[in-house]
């Protein structure tokens, strides 16, 4: 299935306009804005945040309540993989397709899933990340401008129910959070992950990611965000899982939303292994998420340290 990562992700939200403001101070370009609704661009990309009134009819139904997750939009290759997908998910849920040749179903766990022929651009190698060569000053930036729509996480009561069903789709496992939590990468994708499904007994959303280039492009948004009155969660840090540096925002669209940065990427699947971590081990360093981030869920820890327990079993 050549399924090659995130299009966009759909909110439904209460207040628009203060939504609308949030991703734009993160750094996203606005495209269209109207006092039902809003569509920003990741500049260069062209991968999408879509948000929506929470009663907006063409959104799926809410796993919870309050502004969040409403649909995930995956990328495919062309009409060929489109039809790849339908002809795979037909066999057990029902799809609809809309005017636009977007197909959408219900997946595991309630959550609304899209599957689009990607507009946008797509990373077969990973980016050239040199921002400071010899016998140069450092360029800096003069804000955030995130250049990949990278990843998400969703809760859900049953993990392992919902790896399989992507697992239906070509994603393959990257690596475990032992009893917490599965990270999953897309078949066209070279990212680490493109989802985590962490385990919750209430489905929620988790978080949505968005890549920066580097430490100082992270440091100067987790700034300008601060600057202008939003609330930082946790981070700066950098995890195991994916080796990705990382700071976390409350996300007036739901949930939470992370800048992330120096990422692993994953180019030859055969020569990637899977590790298990243990739930306090997320983090090589930045300390243990606080208790509103993951309350209930098993990630994270007292700790926020620890070796990982090796190959998932």
């Amino acid at each position: 299935m050549p399924i090659v990562g995130l299009e966009a992700v759909r909110y439904g939200v209460d207040d628009v306009e203060t939504a609308a403001r949030f991703f734009t101070d993160f750094g996203l370009d606005a495209r269209e804005s109207t006092p039902t609704g809003a569509t920003l661009a990741v500049a260069g990309e062209g991968t999408r945040i879509e948000l929506r009134k929470q009663n907006d009819s063409s959104l799926p139904e809410a796993v919870e309540s309050g502004p969040t997750l409403r649909e995930i939009v995956w990328a495919v290759s062309d009409k060929a993989a489109l039809q790849q997908v339908a002809a795979e998910l037909t066999r057990d849920r029902k799809i609809t397709e809309d005017a636009d040749g977007r197909l959408h179903v219900m997946g595991p766990g309630g959550f609304g899933l899209a599957f689009e022929v990607t507009k946008a651009k797509r990373e077969t190698a990973p980016p050239d990340r040199s921002q400071h060569p010899a016998n140069e000053r450092l360029r800096g930036y003069e804000r955030a401008q995130p250049d990949h729509l990278g990843h998400m996480g969703v809760y859900t009561p049953n993990i392992d129910e919902m790896a399989e069903f992507y697992k239906r789709l070509g994603f393959t496992v990257s690596d475990v959070i032992k009893g917490a939590g599965i990270f999953v990468r897309a078949p066209g994708s070279i990212n680490h992950h493109n989802l985590l499904i962490a385990r919750r007994p209430n489905p929620g959303m988790q978080h949505l990611s968005l890549r920066v280039s580097d430490i100082d492009e992270l440091g100067v948004g987790m700034t300008q965000l601060i600057m202008k009155g939003w609330k930082r969660l946790w981070g700066p840090g950098r995890h195991r899982p994916g080796s990705d540096m990382f700071v976390f925002f409350q996300n007036p669209a739901g949930s939470t939303i992370e800048y992330h940065c120096d990422e692993d990427f994953i180019v030859d699947v055969s020569k990637w292994t899977a590790r298990e971590f243990e739930p306090r081990g997320i983090s090589h360093w930045g300390g243990p998420p606080p208790a509103e981030m993951v309350g209930g869920s098993g990630l994270g820890g007292p700790l926020g340290g620890g070796a990982p327990a090796g190959p998932p079993r």
